[in-house]
């Protein structure tokens, strides 16, 4: 009966398989999670449900950016890995250009969005969420150094190096907290942004050594 509405067995083997590969990757998608969650307790906590809520409002409006950052990563990623793998010198050039535009890019354009919702907020909100509008700027910088982040992650990917992205999203989780803690408190809502970026920042330097100083392993990304 059990074969009848489940026509396929379960093997310990295999799941035991996939646990022991599938665990390695679960830092590297826990500080999704993680890290907003952490800003949210410690502003709470901190500093209050209404600050709390004013920070949501940023956030939700630094949401724009993020889907310029997702679908850019989802769009790049494949053109990406095809070049890496291909060695080729001018396709190589083809990356580190379209690196150097997305890095210096996403900034630009979180600028840009920053001022125009600092306007919008009272039309879209009302005049009581106006506030919201001045951490706006701190959490577009928050997304666009996610998006950097990201970006050293996927040559990890490549490269196959599962552990380091692990590493450098636990360091990236710990520092949030670390740095966070201590910003909320000087520097109030926007601390918790900034915190973000300097734990990001930092993840990516690691990321970014272990790719240029450690060669990868023979036949990475094939």
């Amino acid at each position: 009966r059990f074969r009848y509405f489940y026509p396929f067995s379960i093997i310990p083997k295999y799941i035991r398989e996939l646990l022991g590969f599938g665990w390695r990757y679960l830092p590297s998608g826990m500080f999704l999670v993680v890290i907003p969650f952490t800003n949210r307790l410690f502003i709470t906590n901190l500093l209050g449900v209404e600050e709390t809520s004013l920070y949501a409002i940023a956030e939700s409006l630094s949401m724009m950016l993020y889907l310029l950052v997702v679908g850019f990563m989802h769009a790049w990623q494949p053109w990406l890995f095809q070049k890496l793998a291909g060695h080729d010198e001018h396709g190589m050039e083809d990356v580190r250009q379209s690196c150097v535009l997305f890095v210096l890019g996403m900034p630009l354009a979180g600028i840009a969005m920053s001022v125009v919702a600092h306007y919008a907020v009272p039309y879209l909100l009302g005049t009581d969420f106006h506030a919201a509008g001045i951490y706006v700027l701190p959490l577009m910088m928050m997304v666009s150094a996610l998006g950097t982040f990201q970006l050293s992650q996927t040559f990890l990917h490549f490269h196959q190096r599962v552990g380091w992205m692990s590493v450098s999203s636990t360091a990236a989780m710990i520092l949030n907290g670390v740095i966070g803690w201590f910003f909320i408190q000087w520097f109030g809502v926007a601390g918790a942004a900034w915190a973000t970026v300097a734990a990001y920042m930092t993840a990516t330097l690691l990321g970014t050594y272990v790719i240029f100083r450690r060669p990868p392993s023979r036949g990475a990304g094939h």
